[in-house]
């Protein structure tokens, strides 16, 4: 069995559109994931299924049930690795965007009169589709 195999793993979710007043303030609101472990290879065929199938599961909630069962075959060709969390690192983005002051008040004493605003994405079983 393969052990102590170096992994970093990363993970984006965006959660919104940040549009300001000006392209250079427009962003991303994200959650943001870096985890640097040790990995172990899982060979047993019946814990690989396992973690196969949580996968599944939380990919599409309750879809392991009625899809086709897995194949030996297919199993064999997966390399499926467990991994505990030895370090860990988050970092996220939220709120509106930061307008320069002179996009707020204009240069003759107007506002830009532009739309400024977080737009959220759509969720849709916990999978996000834009």
């Amino acid at each position: 069995m393969e052990t102590g195999i170096p992994v970093c793993i990363s993970d984006t979710l965006m959660d919104a559109l940040v549009v300001a007043k000006s392209a250079f303030h427009h962003s991303v609101s994200y959650r943001s994931v870096i985890i640097f472990s040790q990995a172990e290879k899982v060979e047993e065929y019946v814990k690989k299924v396992e973690a196969l199938m949580w996968v599944v599961n939380k990919t599409v909630p309750n879809s392991w049930d009625y899809l086709r069962p897995m194949k030996e075959n297919e199993a064999r060709k997966t390399t499926v690795l467990s991994f505990s969390l030895d370090e860990a690192y988050a970092k996220l983005r939220s709120g509106m965007p930061i307008d320069d002051e002179e996009d707020m008040h204009g240069l003759f004493g107007a506002a830009l009169c532009l739309w400024k605003q977080s737009v959220a994405r759509l969720y849709l079983m916990n999978q996000a589709w834009l």
